[in-house]
């Protein structure tokens, strides 16, 4: 038979792969299998055979080395083999790891539902990385500021401006249904500068009839069920007064995604608010009551376009004024970055909050690695020897690696499986605990996936790689000798890897009790008030209860149980306003647009009501019409004023503050009155904030208040509503209780808490699982040590005090190093409260404590069992 010889180019690359000494067999043995596929399959068949052969080879050669021709397919199957005999084999070893795994996978998924949720807003509008609102202070200014941006700049490409309503308003519809909605006032370009989509009308011209209104698909529905909704007429009440005015459905768009700042059901023209008859406030620069926005160009230089405002404020306003801040804040940040604005329209987050939960994913996660690799590592002595068989038949340490990997990766599957079981039980409890509905953020799948298998390879890495490059280390010739050094040597790596673990947990147990004591402070700390049994409702309209106030106060306190009525604009927690005042002995007005001074509104008997305490002086009363135009400061404001205008107002009672607001139009003084008491500080919004120095107004508004004894409160509310229809009040009978509303500006700090806690106490756990699975290898290495010295005379006493000292010293390493993070953590923390704990030593010590109890509480369980063992059956064991 003629020998035909393979392509030159193939045989001359396998000979440069192949040593010399082998090269002439391995060359035959493949000429020989090129002439037989020549013959039966042809030379196309044979070449490319061939051409797979040299490939093969060269993927195996390393080092000059010969490596054995190898089925890539049958080593998985048999990597994945063993890895499977060895998790069975070590039950305790696997369900502490997949467990802990599985425990902290979970934990970082939900926190990773919550910050996708939290840092989603805003992000779906088209143009939203171009989108600016303009805030200071508050998180809105005057009405002119965009659009004199978008008239002055040619960077400035476009301006919108909202004004929110945040209040119920009545909504008939042909006499005959009343429904109480949130109102968005806009300009007509709203839903063309928003990428808010449109069922139905134009989002150019839907807003331009100042009779026009937008609706949302859920309010159309409601409404109008499945007729159409465009041209449909609807009254609304209040929308620049008591008086129900028509509006034309122009536009239906679709329900407002839980991601955008802005929530609303309504959208009429913001042109309506030129109507008011009174003054012309929109024209007015120091008058901070609209949300501004603006579309820059995308080569816009937005630091030098907030240095302008002042340009602005001198052009159209005040030539004399030398300082004012504006920032230009992202649309795309609002959410977060906007959260501690002393008042606001937009819905809001908390940055930080997402900074510490992404800080304790990471971890969570980093403690399950570590008991992985801990326990990994601690195993060292019971895979030395199979290590060295496996290097004497011929392994390579490649191999091994990949071996070690496949174990890890194996348990790391399982445990993602595990996860999914307890994501499925806990997120709809998580989601009600929270108030936040976390399947939201499974909506994009292909993220949800890319990102779960980035977090399946990282743990994979982390858990796997020092094991995997430990364990593969051994020398054969060491281990098979019975060397030490070859059974992990003195644990180095793992002792710090376990003071990490527990510096961590440290940390979390000193931070989850400050975080609880001062919830605790702040749940329980004097308000200065009484906000216990008093029902709030809201009267539609000032103009109406002003009305029917005396018919109203009358048919209230008649009732059995109730013990005050009030009136008031501003309840404690709402915020206060900054109003300009002229003190007596000052020649000139604070500036509205500053830091000096709020102005609060309450009624005539609120203080009284509330239990507010005076220092001196007295209330507002009825009997004195000068009490109309008189004020009261509170203790901040008096001490302030002190400060401010001299030693004369230490005895404020008598003296005169001037009073103005932007809706005079001129700045010409609105009010005169005197100083009738002082108050005693009270908590007019949370205790996050200081208390603000006050001008204390007597104002009667559409806020009514009802106090009313505890045991009559069901009785009294079903009789209020029965009179509310007597009165003919021109909102819903709705109610809420004050010390609900006032606690209300917790519930969001404090749900963060609460999850701040079940956190830190589910990585204090995870970090005690391989605490305990670590206590158990080491008594297993150690018990022929245990079994000869309870021989020699040892009693059980001193052997656990000595398999436990080791861990107890790492834990006393550990206190050193969390108590200066802990402490400087949680200063940071408790900077966010006005009003807050002392971070006390004893925290500290509790906090270390509670770890040195729950060492010894996890490692006793083996160091006793050890101890307590019949040395008899250790030392016969081989």
């Amino acid at each position: 038979m003629k020998i035909h010889k393979p392509p030159r180019f193939a045989s001359n690359i396998l000979s440069r792969v192949i040593s010399k000494e082998l090269f002439e067999e391995i060359s035959g043995d493949m000429e020989e299998e090129y002439n037989k596929a020549l013959k039966s399959k042809g030379k196309i068949y044979a070449q490319f055979l061939y051409l797979m052969e040299v490939l093969r080879y060269i993927r195996m050669y390393r080092g000059g080395r010969k490596f054995q021709s190898t089925n890539s397919l049958s080593m998985l199957q048999n990597y994945i083999k063993v890895a499977f005999r060895n998790l069975l084999k070590h039950k305790a070893y696997s369900i502490i790891n997949i467990s802990g795994l599985g425990v902290g996978l979970a934990c970082v998924f939900i926190i990773f539902l919550f910050i996708k949720i939290e840092t989603s807003y805003d992000k779906f509008h088209e143009n939203g990385k171009d989108i600016y609102r303009l805030q200071h202070v508050y998180g809105f200014i005057n009405a002119v500021a965009a659009t004199a941006y978008e008239r002055d700049y040619s960077e400035v490409k476009k301006s919108m401006r909202v004004h929110p309503w945040k209040k119920d308003r009545k909504i008939t519809l042909e006499n005959e249904d009343i429904y109480y909605e949130d109102v968005l006032m806009a300009d007509s370009n709203f839903f063309s500068f928003f990428s808010f989509p449109l069922i139905q009308g134009n989002a150019e011209t839907s807003l331009k009839d100042k009779s026009s209104i937008a609706i949302s698909q859920s309010f159309a529905l409601k409404f109008f069920g499945t007729e159409d909704a465009i041209g449909k007429v609807l009254r609304i009440e209040g929308v620049m007064s008591s008086v129900e005015a028509p509006f034309k459905v122009s536009a239906v768009f679709e329900d407002i995604p839980y991601n955008s700042h802005l929530q609303f059901d309504l959208v009429v023209p913001f042109e309506l608010l030129y109507d008011d008859p009174a003054v012309n406030i929109l024209d007015l620069w120091p008058n901070d009551w609209i949300g501004n926005y603006v579309q820059l160009e995308p080569e816009a230089d937005v630091e030098v376009l907030e240095d302008e405002y002042l340009s602005l404020w001198q052009k159209y306003w005040d030539p004399e004024r030398d300082s004012i801040i504006l920032d230009f804040m992202p649309l795309e940040d609002l959410y977060l970055d906007s959260y501690d604005l002393r008042n606001d329209y937009a819905k809001h987050g908390n940055g930080n909050q997402v900074l510490i939960f992404s800080a304790i994913a990471v971890i969570i996660l980093l403690i399950a690695c570590i008991n992985f690799m801990n326990l990994a590592t601690a195993r060292a002595s019971k895979r030395a020897k199979e290590v060295g068989v496996r290097k004497v038949m011929g392994a390579f340490r490649k191999q091994l690696i990949i071996q070690f990997f496949a174990e890890s990766t194996i348990m790391t599957i399982i445990a993602l499986f595990l996860s999914v079981l307890i994501l499925v039980i806990a997120i709809p409890t998580i989601s009600s605990m929270a108030n936040i509905d976390l399947m939201s953020g499974l909506q994009n799948i292909g993220t949800i996936l890319l990102n779960t298998f980035i977090l399946l390879v990282i743990t994979i890495l982390i858990t796997g790689s020092y094991p995997a490059l430990f364990l593969s280390s051994f020398q054969p010739v060491s281990v098979l000798s019975g060397n030490d050094s070859a059974k992990g040597g003195k644990g180095f790596i793992r002792r710090i890897l376990v003071v990490f673990q527990f510096t961590i947990s440290i940390a979390l147990i000193i931070g989850a009790l400050v975080v609880y004591y001062q919830m605790q402070y702040v749940k329980k700390k004097d308000l200065g008030f009484e906000p216990e049994n008093v029902i709030v409702m809201r009267f539609g309209s000032s103009s109406m209860l002003n009305q029917k106030w005396h018919r109203i106060k009358s048919d209230l306190e008649s009732l059995s149980g109730v013990k005050s009525v009030m009136a008031s604009s501003q309840i404690p927690g709402d915020n206060a306003y900054y109003w300009g005042y002229k003190f007596e002995g000052f020649t000139d007005y604070e500036d509205p647009t500053g830091d000096a001074w709020l102005g609060y509104y309450v009624g005539l008997n609120t203080l009284d009501a509330l239990g507010v305490e005076m220092i001196m002086g007295r209330t507002f009363s009825e009997e004195i019409s000068t009490d109309s135009t008189a004020f009261i400061l509170n203790e901040s404001g008096w001490k302030q004023a002190i400060e401010l205008y001299g030693e004369s107002w230490e005895n404020p009672i008598g003296k005169t503050i001037e009073y103005y607001t932007t809706h005079s139009g001129d700045w010409a003084m609105d009010k005169k009155g005197v100083v009738i008491g002082v108050a005693k500080d009270f908590h007019h919004h949370s205790l996050q904030r200081p208390i603000d120095p006050l001008v204390i107004h007597n104002v009667r508004s559409y806020r009514l208040m009802v106090k009313v004894s505890e045991e009559k409160t069901n009785e009294v509310l079903a009789k209020v509503q029965n009179l509310w229809q007597d009165w003919n009040a021109p909102s819903a009978f709705n109610y809420e209780f004050l010390d609900e509303k006032f606690n209300a500006a917790y519930k969001a700090e404090d749900r963060f808490n609460q999850f701040i806690l079940i956190f830190c106490l589910l990585a204090i756990g995870i970090a005690c699982l391989g605490l305990y699975g670590l206590s158990s290898f080491v008594a297993e290495q150690r018990i022929k040590e245990i079994g000869i010295r309870k021989v020699l005379g040892a009693s059980e006493q001193k052997i656990v005090g000595m398999l436990s000292s080791e861990f107890l010293k790492l834990v006393g390493i550990a206190i050193i190093v969390a108590t200066p993070l802990a402490f400087l953590f949680m200063s940071n923390w408790l900077e966010n409260f006005a009003f807050r704990i002392d971070l006390s030593w004893y925290y500290f010590v509790i906090g270390s404590i509670a770890a040195i109890v729950i060492a010894i509480l996890t490692v006793s369980y083996h160091s006793i069992r050890a101890a307590t063992s019949n040395p008899v059956k250790s030392l016969r064991t081989e």
